[in-house]
C-alpha cells in the first residue's frame, strides 16, 4: 500500500531547525514563534542540521504536547520555503539578510552589534538576530556575550564577528 497518498490534511509551514535532541530528533521555528517537533527518522534521512530552512508538512501535535510544542512533522521538503502570498515578507529573505551579513563581517575587521547589523542590512533586529544565530550554529562567524551585571541569566546583547581577531 502507497501510504504517502493517504491524503492527510497537513499545513505547510516555513521551519528553522533550532535544536537537537540527544536521542537525534529536532525542533524547529515556525516564523510565528510556534515549535515543530521532527522525529529521529526526519532528521537523519533528511541529513537535517541546525540553522537549516525548511517547509514541514504538519499534524497538530499529540494533546499532551500541545501547550508546549503545537505541531508535529509528518514530511519535510528542502525545496522552496512555501508563502502564503498574504504573508510575502517586505524586507530581504533569510538568506539575503544572512549573505549581507557575512559581507558586512568580511569588509570589516570589526564586531558588530545585532541592531548595527540589522540597520545595515536593512531588517528588523529580530531578523538580524536569527540570521546571525543561523550563521553561528553552521561555523561562519563568532558570537560573544556581554552582561551589564554579573546576576543576569540572559546577554543584554550580542556582538558578532567573521572571526576572534575583532575581540583581542
Amino acid at each position: 500500500m502507497n501510504y504517502m497518498n493517504q491524503g492527510f490534511k497537513t499545513t505547510a509551514l516555513n521551519i528553522v531547525i533550532e535544536n537537537t535532541t540527544h536521542a537525534g530528533s529536532g525542533f524547529g521555528i515556525t516564523d510565528q514563534g510556534e515549535a515543530v517537533f521532527l522525529s529521529r527518522r526526519q532528521m537523519e534521512v533528511m541529513e537535517i542540521e541546525i540553522g537549516d530552512l525548511l517547509t514541514a508538512h504538519c499534524i497538530p501535535n499529540y494533546e499532551d504536547k500541545r501547550d508546549q510544542i503545537p505541531w508535529r512533522a509528518i514530511r519535510v521538503d528542502r525545496g522552496s520555503v512555501t508563502q502564503d502570498p498574504v504573508d510575502e515578507p517586505k524586507g530581504p529573505t533569510a538568506a539575503e539578510i544572512e549573505q549581507t551579513i557575512e559581507d558586512i563581517l568580511d569588509s570589516f575587521d570589526d564586531f558588530f552589534t545585532t541592531k548595527e547589523l540589522a540597520d545595515n542590512v536593512g531588517t528588523d533586529t529580530k531578523s538580524a538576530g536569527n540570521a546571525c544565530i543561523r550563521l553561528f550554529n553552521k561555523g561562519k562567524i563568532v558570537k560573544s556575550d556581554v552582561y551589564a551585571a554579573p546576576n543576569q541569566e540572559r546577554a543584554s546583547w550580542n556582538l558578532w564577528a567573521r572571526n576572534t581577531e575583532p575581540f583581542k
